[in-house]
């Protein structure tokens, strides 16, 4: 048989696909040879990682053909200590990422593609195609800012001229989410307003991307507040080219570090 026959036997697919979840160690998550239990797809960031010193965001999403929306394994590994995230050094735009020591640790030799790698990292929500979750980091300190339940509300971030943030509740009828959104986006608006941005930092770090712009250029900026009819949205209204871009690298490292609570668009 020609090696293009056996790559269109569905049963050689079979078998390739079987020694690919065995090597790959989606049996046994307990004994892969990375020692931890993380869906593939961040082993997948992880391995990639270890491949270059340095990688923007947006390469990363690139590279797992992913939209950056949708990178929701960047913010687990980031909140366990393994990855760290900072500007881009070349223009001080964009979100950069890098292993940590700690990272580093977790490299083991990967029969894949004979270098080193995560190969043995298990995804039971991935093969089950369940929805992911914020990362634990995140819920917890979500839980002491945002009053509201993050499994029932979506956050959006979208980066026009300026920007707009939105926060929805899941069911459009849900009216205890959404006066919770809409009690504490107004209260946000106005801590904005003020340069006062400690809740998010709270959340998401004080080192996020953009912030530190955003807090020293308040007073370049408004941030009009508005209801909608399943939530409440904010809008960054500024002609500072310079704070637009840290508003976008801002609403960037937000919609990594809130997985699939959140989306760009609104």
């Amino acid at each position: 048989m020609s090696a293009d026959r056996e790559a269109e036997d569905p049963a050689v697919l079979q078998e390739a696909l079987r020694g690919f979840v065995r090597a790959f160690g989606l049996l046994h998550a307990e004994s892969t040879p990375c020692g931890q239990s993380i869906p593939v797809s961040e082993a997948h960031a992880l391995g990639e990682l270890a491949q270059e010193s340095v990688l923007r965001q947006v390469e990363l999403a690139r590279r797992l053909r992913l939209q950056k929306s949708t990178v929701s394994l960047v913010g687990q590994p980031t909140g366990r200590g393994w990855v760290e995230r900072g500007p881009a050094a070349e223009d001080g735009r964009g979100v950069v990422l890098r292993l940590t020591p700690q990272g580093s640790g977790l490299r083991t030799p990967s029969p894949m593609r004979g270098g080193s790698g995560f190969p043995g990292c298990s995804n039971r929500s991935l093969l089950m195609n369940e929805r992911a979750s914020c990362t634990p980091w995140e819920s917890e300190r979500g839980r002491s800012v945002m009053p509201f339940d993050l499994e029932e509300t979506t956050h959006h971030f979208t980066p026009t001229d300026t920007g707009v943030q939105d926060i929805v509740a899941d069911q459009p009828g849900d009216a205890e989410q959404i006066d919770l959104i809409r009690t504490h986006l107004k209260q946000e608006a106005e801590a904005f307003r003020r340069g006062d941005f400690g809740d998010p930092a709270q959340i998401h770090g004080d080192d996020t991307p953009g912030l530190a712009e955003l807090e020293e250029g308040y007073e370049r900026f408004e941030v009009p507040y508005h209801e909608r009819t399943d939530g409440a949205t904010m809008t960054y209204d500024t002609g500072d080219s310079a704070l637009v871009g840290a508003l976008h690298d801002w609403f960037e490292a937000q919609l990594s570090d809130h997985a699939d609570h959140a989306e760009t668009g609104h």
